[in-house]
């Protein structure tokens, strides 16, 4: 950029700030957030292999997992009360086939769980632990002969109140599964995982929005 166009900007950038000296360059600021977040909440999630470090609950060092982030264009609270909702998973979710709450507990439920992907299919009973002044959760296998399964799901606020981020955490067991079917699995995650919560988001918002206004 030559010096002209740098005071040029400079000069614009002055004349608004003098035009509205407090909210000015806060605005802008602001409007650019929004701007990516929106953009954002229509991408594809970011996906990091990671593995389960010493001291980690789910108990087996060095266990596969994946760090998965992605934008949704809801508040965080709207966000996390679609999450939980696991019961209306299969509406949404292709692969999962089934959730059942069987029992609640004093921090959760626990969930007969089935879920199918191309000819790999598991069912399991899952333990999940919510912690809803932290918008987060955790679910894990806990029934007799199920594989090694946790996940903890976070939902996190951004600089705009109507859009947060979903932070998945987990590990599972993929001994069993080739690396060339985890390969195209990971591939399908990153595009369809966050499309499916999304829509799963904004039904059920609107579906509430909908019965309170009655």
């Amino acid at each position: 950029m030559t010096r002209s166009a740098i005071t040029f900007a400079h000069a614009v950038l002055l004349y608004s700030a003098l035009l509205n000296p407090r909210a000015s360059m806060a605005d802008q600021l602001e409007q650019l957030q929004g701007t990516r977040l929106t953009q954002a909440a229509d991408a594809d999630a970011e996906i990091q292999v990671i593995h389960a470090p010493p001291g980690h609950p789910v108990g087996k060092v060095g266990l596969w997992g994946l760090q998965i982030r992605f934008v949704v264009a809801h508040p965080p609270h709207t966000t996390y009360t679609a999450m939980t909702n696991i019961e209306r998973y299969p509406e949404f979710i292709s692969k999962v086939k089934r959730a059942t709450i069987l029992r609640t507990t004093a921090s959760g439920f626990v969930v007969d769980y089935e879920e199918r992907l191309w000819i790999f299919s598991e069912q399991s009973t899952q333990q999940w632990t919510l912690s809803p002044s932290e918008n987060s959760f955790v679910s894990q296998n806990v029934g007799e002969g199920d594989r090694t399964s946790w996940t903890q799901l976070q939902v996190l606020p951004t600089p705009q109140p109507n859009f947060s981020v979903i932070q998945a955490t987990l590990y599972v067991d993929t001994s069993f599964i080739p690396e060339f079917v985890l390969n195209l699995a990971l591939g399908k995650v990153a595009g369809e995982y966050p499309n499916h919560l999304r829509h799963m988001i904004a039904t059920l918002a609107q579906e509430k929005h909908t019965r309170n206004a009655k």
